[in-house]
C-alpha cells in the first residue's frame, strides 16, 4: 500500500514481530505521556509476548526510506475493535501518517463501530480522530499515575 512518494504503508504479519517491538519503543521513548504503561512495561516483554501481540491484534506501519516512521494497532475487546498504539516520528508529523494508518485499520472491520481512548488533554490526537469521523463519547476513565482518558467512537453501523 503506497502514500506519498516517499512513504509505504502495510501490514505486519506474525513473523514481523520484532518490527512491532521496536517501532512501539520508539514511540514510548519519544511520547511516553501519550501512551499509557502496561505492567508488565513493554520493553520487558518477552519475544512471545510480542509474537502474541501481531496475532492477537493487527498492527500497521508506514515505512519511509527503509525506517519505520509511524504505527498503529487494531485490537478486539468486548465492547468492539479498539486503536491503539498510534505514533509517528516527531520528523513526519502532519504528513497525514497516523491518519491512513487508523484508516487502514478501521476499513480492516467495516459495518463495526471502533473505539480509541485519548489521554486529555491532547489536541492533536482529539483532532486526528475528529477529522476521521471519531465523537467524542460521555466515557472518561482515571488511569492512576496518568489522568483522564475519553473514549471517541466511530460510529459504522446502520441504524435500526
Amino acid at each position: 500500500m503506497a502514500g506519498d512518494d516517499a512513504t509505504d504503508f502495510r501490514f505486519l504479519l506474525a513473523e514481523d514481530w520484532r518490527i512491532a517491538r521496536e517501532a512501539r519503543l520508539a514511540a514510548l521513548r519519544d511520547s511516553p505521556e501519550w501512551f499509557l504503561p502496561s505492567e508488565p512495561h513493554e520493553s520487558s516483554w518477552s519475544d512471545e509476548r510480542w509474537r502474541s501481540s501481531c496475532t492477537t491484534g493487527v498492527w500497521a506501519v508506514a515505512e519511509a526510506g527503509g525506517v519505520i516512521v509511524g504505527l498503529a494497532r487494531l485490537t478486539d475487546a468486548p465492547d468492539g475493535p479498539h486503536v491503539g498504539s498510534v505514533w509517528s516520528h516527531p520528523r513526519h508529523r502532519r504528513r497525514k501518517i497516523a491518519s491512513t494508518l487508523v484508516q487502514l485499520l478501521v476499513d480492516e472491520v467495516p459495518g463495526s463501530d471502533v473505539f480509541v481512548w485519548v489521554i486529555q488533554p491532547n489536541p492533536a490526537a482529539q483532532e486526528l480522530y475528529e477529522s476521521l469521523g471519531f465523537k467524542r463519547t460521555d466515557e472518561t476513565q482515571q488511569i492512576d499515575g496518568v489522568g483522564t482518558e475519553v473514549r471517541f467512537r466511530l460510529e459504522r453501523r446502520a441504524g435500526p
